[in-house]
């Protein structure tokens, strides 16, 4: 992964944001509706996560998920860099979140992106990371709404298509 490499993705999301984020619309929406935001894996590039290990943890593709999730975590997110996750004083790839409205509805957003590979989804730290944050949800909380970038359970298509056809 060259310097040139990491120049031009680095260009390619900030420009990326830059057209998508000042859109008329979009901008007007993002300025009036309070809203929290969980990326997928196609907010990187189509298919991360899902490419085998040689490929997943190669230079070129570790390089570009650092450079996307820096712009995930500062356009997305919000966050200043010093607040960027951190695990063993390295950056997180991921961002796992729990906010609570008015005390009655907590919203817990779960990375499913950063983590996946061909044979998970979540790593078994996280998993406990989120389970301890589950257990801090206010005893005044009514609701809980999960949040997840992927499916978890894939139904498959056949499957649903025979009950609909009758």
């Amino acid at each position: 992964f060259s310097q040139e490499m990491e120049n031009e993705v680095e260009k390619f999301y900030f420009n990326h944001y830059i057209k998508h984020y000042n859109e008329p619309h979009f901008k007007e929406a993002m300025a009036s509706i309070p809203s929290l935001s969980q990326p997928d894996d196609h907010d990187f590039f189509d298919g991360c996560g899902s490419y085998p290990d040689f490929l997943q943890n190669s230079l070129v593709m570790s390089g570009i998920r650092r450079i996307a999730t820096w712009y995930c975590f500062i356009i997305q997110h919000h966050m200043q860099q010093e607040n960027f996750p951190k695990y063993d004083g390295s950056l997180v790839m991921g961002h796992n979140f729990l906010h609570t409205i008015n005390g009655k509805l907590s919203i817990l957003g779960v990375d499913t992106r950063s983590e996946r590979t061909r044979t998970q989804v979540v790593s078994k730290y996280t998993w406990k990371q989120i389970f301890h944050v589950l257990a801090q949800i206010p005893e005044t909380s009514e609701h809980l709404i999960v949040m997840l970038g992927i499916p978890i359970v894939f139904a498959s298509a056949k499957k649903l298509e025979k009950p609909l056809t009758y």
